[in-house]
C-alpha cells in the first residue's frame, strides 16, 4: 500500500506527488460533480447542479458560494444584475480553469438555471459526453447540437462547442405556463379591443 507525501523532503515508505499534480486531479470537473445514488437503471441520478452550487439555493447563498469555488472568479456585487422585465437577479462571473464563464439565474430568490461555458483548450465535447453518458445513462435527446439528460427535477443540456446547463423543470414549468397564460390574456384583450370597433 502507497502512502501519499506531498511536501517531505526525507527518506520514507511513501510515494511523492507533486503538488500540481494533486491540484489538477483536485480541480477536475469530474471530482466536484455530485455523486448521487444509482437508480433503478444503474446509473447516477441527475445532479442538481456543479461544484457543490445547486438549483433551489438563495440568491446570498449563491453569491457566498461562488466567493469560495475555485471554478469561478466571482468579484461580488459587480457580477450581479437584473433582468430588467422580470427584476430577479442574474449573476454573470468569469471562471478559472476549466470554467470561462458561470451564469446564474434566479427566480423568486431561488436558482434554477446554470450556464458553464467550458474552456475549450483544456476540456472538449466528446470527453464531456462520454463521461456524463457513464455517469448518467443515455440521454433523452441526441443531436449534433446537443444532448440533454432530464428526470422529474432536473434537464441536464451538454451544447456545441462546449456548454453545460443546468435547468430547474418544476420552475421552467412554472414560469413557461405563466408566459402562456400571458400571451392568452394578451390575446383576448386585444380580441375585446377589436370588438369595440
Amino acid at each position: 500500500m502507497y502512502k501519499l507525501r506531498m511536501n517531505s523532503g526525507r527518506s520514507g515508505n511513501g510515494v511523492r506527488i507533486p503538488v500540481a499534480l494533486l491540484l489538477l486531479l483536485i480541480l477536475s470537473p469530474a471530482f466536484l460533480w455530485s455523486q448521487a445514488a444509482l437508480n433503478e437503471n444503474g446509473v447516477n441520478e441527475l445532479p442538481r447542479g456543479f461544484a457543490g452550487i445547486e438549483l433551489g439555493t438563495p440568491v446570498e447563498q449563491v453569491k457566498q458560494d461562488l466567493l469560495e469555488n475555485p471554478y469561478f472568479l466571482y468579484r461580488g456585487d459587480p457580477d450581479v444584475s437584473l433582468i430588467p422585465r422580470e427584476r430577479t437577479p442574474f449573476i454573470d462571473t468569469a471562471g478559472a480553469s476549466f470554467v470561462r464563464r458561470g451564469m446564474f439565474q434566479f427566480h423568486n430568490d431561488e436558482l434554477y438555471t446554470i450556464i458553464l461555458n467550458l474552456n475549450t483548450n483544456i476540456m472538449d465535447f466528446y470527453t464531456m459526453y462520454t463521461t456524463m453518458t457513464d455517469r448518467y445513462g443515455e440521454p433523452l435527446r441526441l443531436d449534433p447540437s446537443h444532448v440533454v439528460w432530464e428526470d422529474e427535477l432536473t434537464r441536464i443540456s451538454l451544447e456545441r462547442p462546449l456548454t453545460v446547463k443546468y435547468l430547474d423543470i418544476e420552475i421552467f414549468h412554472a414560469l413557461r405556463q405563466a408566459g402562456e397564460i400571458e400571451q392568452s390574456l394578451r390575446t383576448l384583450s386585444r380580441e375585446s379591443f377589436l370588438e369595440e370597433f
